[in-house]
């Protein structure tokens, strides 16, 4: 079936082939034989194929992968000749070790994951590139699974993870936002550890608005803001521990009006507040200690006007340069005497 599509001219009766291999997919008795079809539908994605099904349509709808290997493949339309790129895993099942969408390029069409369930294992997107097609993880629920975006990019399009829970942790560690919409809006995150470690936001928008954090620990480390727009806006941190430690906001927008984190700590030590906004509004800190050691602040770069911190204090008492609005020395708020200067830039 697969060398017929190959061998045919027109792209309708291609697709019907596609099809017939979906479908096959769904009647297969043994997992070799749907490993098999996989296979050859995603050596076909891939820019070495010698004839490309790129811009088809896929219907995996309703699935269940306990392996696949989409390491490398290319999701695109084609509407110069009328193909639209419909790649459907909505509702799938993903329950293996060996999972990998790893540097796949999502560049054109949709991809829909709405509601796939993500139940055993590691599925990993890393390296994966998201350039202009508008993918869909909503509502998902991932489960005792491992999900990876470490090193991926988000560069154009749309992608969304509303309403969508990871309960075993999920990294995006040394992540790229670069541009286009990756919007979380609702989305629960738990488990041990979610990685944003060096994550750089530098365009774009990212919403996280409403979202909640739980688990053990929600990490920004290293992580670097210079552009676009981050939006917490009421996010809920209700997590062990939040770490910001030497987190660089020099550009953009991050606003965390009206957050709320009732977890066991908050470090933003080493932050370096020094272009852009990030505005703290309203924010509630109902916590232990809120450490800034060492944080350095520009004028206007951060808006803490009607933060309240309960249960403990934020301690600013090491942090340099100007103070930023909306802070009062109080039990509660630990400021220093005077506010040293910011150290000078090394130019070397």
């Amino acid at each position: 079936m697969a060398e017929l599509a190959d061998d045919v001219p027109d792209r309708a009766f291609r697709q019907s082939c596609i099809d017939l291999l979906c479908s096959y997919l769904r009647l297969a008795e043994t997992p070799e034989v749907r490993h098999e079809v996989i296979a050859v539908i995603t050596e076909r994605l891939r820019p070495t194929a010698r004839v490309s099904w790129q811009g088809h349509d896929f219907d995996f709808s309703g699935l269940v992968f306990d392996e696949a290997d989409f390491n490398g493949v290319i999701f695109a339309a084609d509407p110069e000749n009328g193909l639209k790129g419909r790649v459907s895993f909505a509702g799938a099942e993903f329950a293996g070790d060996r999972i990998t969408f790893g540097r796949a390029e999502f560049l054109g069409g949709t991809v829909d994951f709405t509601g796939a369930k993500f139940t055993y294992g590691r599925v990993t997107f890393a390296e994966a590139r998201f350039a202009g097609a508008v993918v869909s993880f909503e509502d998902i629920v991932a489960t005792d699974c491992a999900v990876e975006f470490w090193a991926a990019e988000f560069e154009d399009g749309r992608v969304s993870f509303k309403n969508s829970a990871f309960t075993s942790g999920i990294t995006f560690f040394s992540a790229r936002f670069s541009g286009g919409v990756t919007d979380f809006e609702g989305a629960r995150f738990g488990g041990d550890m979610v990685n944003f470690w060096t994550t750089k936001f530098t365009g774009g928008l990212v919403s996280l608005r409403h979202a909640e954090f739980g688990g053990e620990v929600v990490d920004f480390r290293l992580a670097e803001f210079t552009g676009g727009t981050v939006d917490l806006r009421g996010t809920r941190f209700t997590n062990g521990g939040v770490y910001f430690f030497a987190t660089s906001f020099t550009g953009g927008t991050v606003d965390l009006t009206d957050a709320s984190f009732t977890c066991d700590g908050i470090a933003f030590d080493g932050a370096r507040f020094l272009g852009g906004r990030v505005d703290f509004t309203r924010a509630q800190f109902d916590c232990g200690v809120v450490y800034f050691g060492l944080a350095q602040f520009a004028e206007g770069t951060a808006d803490f006007e009607g933060t309240t911190f309960t249960g403990g204090a934020a301690d600013f008492r090491h942090a340099m340069g100007a103070p930023p609005p909306g802070l009062a020395p109080g039990p509660s708020v630990m400021l220093p005497d005077e506010w040293p200067p910011l150290p000078t830039p090394d130019t070397h």
